[in-house]
């Protein structure tokens, strides 16, 4: 009680000391409380509108942007796919591969020390990098994409400010066989020729979905519940190996032919295509000169161009098979008709001979058959006058020429066909077509168009991927000229079955090309292309000779020499190998003055053939018409067990496309 009084006395006292201290100082009392009132006020209207600002205004960036600085994706990076011939054989292959940094500033040990201790393990001169660490403090890129045991070596010197980079190195075991095929991957591993371009998405593979948690002390924590889901993601969703169609014990046998031919025909460059004419399969690709995509920068650039799948050739004579299947399928021509070969003959303001007619002179009366055996100019001419302009220029149209071919190949030529205006208003045009001059293609299209007349006129498309494995050791056969297959990692069969239906084209009746292929048989046994015959098999050519076109218009003193064979022609093999089986086409760009198709392409061909024999053991049968064969070759790999995505088609089915 007596405290309560006190207090109160001590309050009135206080307020009677401040009342007349503000009495005595009229001049700060009221001003001096209102300045002070305001500024708390404004104050407290400030920060709340602040306030709402962040929370309400910018509250949805401001969360971003936390999260931004708290959680970040870490890229795993998976290596790149393993490429494997059609025997398991492996072509290309990622190694790991480190790169060399120097701090000077960071070193544990005397400048001269470290300089001849690196020097005497990379080979360089102690003096200059003495020199280079006294100049640069920090930063020095030394040497890149260092094997494993010159960087183990690096690392156990145990100095202070050398920095090791781990990352991946594409290695190629068998260096130039394949390489104009299968490309290279430049220092940031990213493809940049052939296949390693073409399927880029398909080899590679970036995952995000690793997700990292930062704290305030910068320490990183996984989300548990991604990582832990991450291993069966990959597993589920990866791509071990693919597999291609070449083998590669052939493509060394075609190389070593090739550079033989080349050599004797002193010839600028030269190509070999082995084709499977059943599926348009890709067995081997050669291109001379090559390159070593190890160290591809060592090399012109003109080299990484694959010239097989992209560059354009008039074909010449090689043509003429084509021309006459065009002939009977038109009903323009019979087999049995007869034409007069003069030799020589004038189109227009042009004169155009044969190429014997200076030691032959005119044969007159010609069938279709010896017009293809004698590789007659003028003959041709004649059957392609009996068919309209308008409707010979639609079937070189029908047939792609002019058009992008389909292929899983990065191929972006699509041939040269003059217009329809010139070609029906100038007489000349469809007469310089009819031997294969005046209209281009690459090589790679001209051996597509034999495999369509060895696969009883079904369009075949060409492709290289066999088939791809996933984390189980399956091996999947994809859509092989569809962009979105090669590029999906993720196979659904359903939309590649409804595709398959898609692939079924007839081009030609299957008797007008037993008809002409029995016509190329001829070529072979008795006509200009002789020294591809072998005895005791049944082949099938044509060669060609063509002037090479220049790149500014008109000829160029140079020639282009070529031969397309297919093999066997017998129809009476066994199921499993169902002929014809090959289509093999040589080209040689600008061999030597005195060269013809048949002096140069033909014997490559040839010897590419007694090759095939050997590899799939083909030997004859008491029938003198038949063959019997070992299912020892193509018939008998680890890769033929494939889990199809077209189960109910025939092999020879299931890759074709509609011709629009």
């Amino acid at each position: 009680m007596k405290n309560k009084i006190y207090n109160s006395k001590y309050i009135i006292s206080l307020l009677s000391s401040v009342k007349q201290i503000l009495g005595n100082n009229k001049s700060v009392n009221l001003s001096r409380v209102i300045f002070v009132w305001f500024i708390l006020i404004s104050g407290i209207f400030l920060l709340t509108g602040r306030l709402f600002y962040l929370q309400i205004a910018q509250g949805k960036w401001l969360t971003l942007q936390a999260r931004n600085q708290q959680i970040f994706n870490r890229e795993v990076f998976i290596a790149r796919k393993t490429i494997c011939d059609r025997n398991g054989k492996i072509l290309a292959m990622d190694t790991p591969s480190y790169d060399l940094f120097v701090h000077p500033r960071y070193f544990n040990k005397p400048t001269s020390e470290v300089a001849e201790k690196l020097g005497n393990i990379l080979g360089e001169n102690i003096a200059s990098l003495e020199q280079l660490f006294l100049e640069h403090s920090t930063g020095i890129f030394l040497r890149q994409e260092l094997m494993p045991p010159i960087a183990e070596k690096i690392r156990s010197l145990t100095i202070d400010g050398i920095d090791l980079t781990q990352k991946a190195k594409r290695h190629y075991p068998y260096r130039t066989l394949g390489s104009e095929l299968i490309g290279y991957v430049d220092h940031n591993h990213t493809g940049k020729a052939g296949l390693e371009l073409s399927l880029d998405p398909l080899l590679r593979h970036v995952d995000h979905s690793l997700i990292k948690v930062k704290h305030l002390s910068s320490d990183l924590i996984d989300n548990i519940q991604t990582n832990n889901k991450i291993k069966k993601k990959l597993k589920n969703k990866d791509i071990r190996n693919v597999y291609l169609t070449i083998d590669i014990q052939l493509q060394r046998a075609v190389r070593s032919i090739l550079r033989k031919f080349m050599n004797l025909a002193d010839a600028k460059r030269g190509m070999v295509i082995v084709l499977d004419s059943r599926d348009g399969a890709i067995l081997s690709q050669v291109t001379e000169p090559t390159y070593d995509p190890n160290n591809y920068y060592n090399y012109p650039i003109e080299r990484f161009n694959n010239w097989a799948i992209n560059d354009l050739i008039e074909p010449g004579s090689t043509f003429k098979p084509l021309n006459v299947a065009i002939g009977l399928e038109t009903m323009a021509i019979s087999q049995d008709d007869e034409f007069l070969d003069e030799g020589c003959i004038r189109v227009g303001e042009h004169i155009i001979a044969n190429n014997d007619y200076d030691s032959v002179g005119a044969r007159g009366s010609v069938t279709p058959n010896e017009i293809l055996t004698y590789s007659s100019n003028v003959g041709m001419i004649h059957i392609i006058q009996r068919i309209s302009p308008i409707i010979y220029h639609a079937w070189l149209h029908k047939l792609g020429i002019g058009r992008l071919l389909a292929t899983d190949m990065p191929v972006y030529n699509t041939g040269w066909l003059r217009n329809i205006n010139d070609f029906s208003k100038y007489s000349i045009e469809p007469a310089a077509a009819a031997f294969g001059q005046g209209l281009s293609m690459t090589p790679l299209q001209l051996a597509t168009y034999y495999g369509c007349l060895a696969n009883d006129g079904k369009l075949i498309h060409p492709y290289t991927v066999l088939g791809v494995t996933d984390w189980k050791n399956n091996l999947y056969r994809p859509c092989p000229i569809c962009p979105s297959c090669r590029n999906n990692q993720n196979i659904d069969d359903t939309q590649n079955n409804k595709k398959s239906n898609e692939f079924n084209h007839q081009l030609w009746h299957p008797d007008t090309c037993k008809e002409v292929l029995n016509m190329m048989e001829s070529v072979v046994v008795e006509g200009t292309g002789s020294t591809a015959f072998i005895p005791g098999f049944r082949i099938g050519g044509k060669t060609g000779t063509a002037q090479k076109v220049s790149e500014h218009g008109g000829y160029l003193n140079a020639k282009i020499t070529s031969f397309a064979g297919i093999f066997p022609l017998d129809r009476e093999v066994s199921q499993d190998t169902l002929a014809p089986r090959y289509v093999i086409l040589a080209v040689l760009d600008e061999p030597s003055s005195v060269s013809f198709g048949s002096t140069t392409a033909a014997p490559i061909v040839k010897e590419v053939i007694e090759f095939l024999i050997n590899l799939d053991k083909w030997t004859r049968s008491t029938n003198t018409n038949n063959y019997e064969v070992e299912t020892t070759g193509y018939n008998n790999n680890p890769v033929s067990q494939i889990h199809s995505i077209y189960p109910t088609l025939p092999r020879a089915e299931q890759r074709k496309i509609t011709f629009s």
